[in-house]
């Protein structure tokens, strides 16, 4: 089972600094288990910080010791594609669950969906990379993980 460790706090308080670190430490301390670095901020900076581009999937590291890998989780995309899979589900359990109609909560589920992509708002990309957290198909593979988290969390 891997091992999660979260690393949050105010913005600028060095979250992204100690998240690098700690997975560069972990991955030397125990070079045969893989390491995983996501980072779920919009600012981006864990790609600055390891000077390399980052795309939507873990990226090896090679220049660290061990086996470091590092993925900058885009939120906005990711809710995108959580609504698509699961908005049906949503509308089929607020509807049984309370008195609203599957009509009235709808509208509100897609101004959601259309408020956290035009006004990228921190807190709901973050809520949003937490999603990613629950469907870790290819993260699994990593026994520790460290998650450098937004300043709004």
């Amino acid at each position: 089972m891997a091992r999660l460790t979260f690393v949050a706090g105010k913005g600028g308080v060095g979250k992204t600094t100690v998240s690098c670190a700690l997975a560069l430490h972990l991955a030397a301390a125990r070079p045969q288990k893989p390491v995983l670095l996501m980072s779920t901020d919009p600012a981006h900076s864990l790609a600055d910080m390891l000077q390399t581009s980052l795309a939507s999937e873990p990226k090896r590291l090679a220049s660290a010791s061990g086996k470091v890998f590092a993925w900058q989780i885009d939120a906005a995309r990711e809710f995108t594609k959580f609504l698509a899979g699961n908005r049906d589900d949503i509308l089929n359990i607020v509807e049984t669950g309370t008195f609203f109609s599957r009509e009235e909560i709808a509208p509100l589920l897609d101004t959601t969906h259309r408020w956290d992509r035009e006004l990228s708002q921190d807190e709901e990309r973050e809520a949003e990379g937490s999603l990613k957290a629950e469907s870790f198909d290819r993260a699994a593979a990593f026994y520790q993980q460290a998650l450098d988290r937004d300043p709004n969390f």
